[in-house]
Formats: structure tokens, C-alpha cells, sequence
């Protein structure tokens, strides 16, 4: 579902040190959002966290084989 707490504003900011700052490779993963009860059950649990591990380890795997 889309959010609702910015109504239609665009968020954007020069300021994500961790990407522009470092000197290897960095990723930025937005996995959910915590505002969203089913999102923040899931990345709450262990199982959960476990579920986007595994995602996000088979979207790496995908994209270094293209």
C-alpha cells in the first residue's frame, strides 16, 4: 500500500554518507516500511529477518551472474 504519512511530497536529500563517503561497493536496501504493521511483524521476527536475509542474498547472487 502506499504511504500516506508524506501525503505526495518527494523526499530527497544529498545526505546518505554511507553511499556517497565510502570506498567499496555499497548497497542501500529499503525492506519495508515500520509504519506498515504487517512490514514491521515481519522484519520484527526472526524468521522474518531471516526471509529478507535470504532475498536479498538470492538478488545479489542473480545480479552477479547477469
Amino acid at each position: 500500500p502506499r504511504s500516506t504519512y508524506i501525503a505526495d511530497q518527494i523526499l530527497v536529500t544529498p545526505e546518505i554518507s554511507t553511499l556517497n563517503l565510502s570506498d567499496v561497493p555499497v548497497i542501500l536496501v529499503e525492506s519495508g516500511n515500520m509504519r506498515n504493521a504487517a512490514d514491521a511483524a515481519r522484519m520484527s521476527s526472526p524468521s522474518g529477518q531471516q526471509q529478507y536475509a535470504d532475498w536479498i542474498t538470492a538478488g545479489i547472487r542473480a545480479a552477479l551472474r547477469r
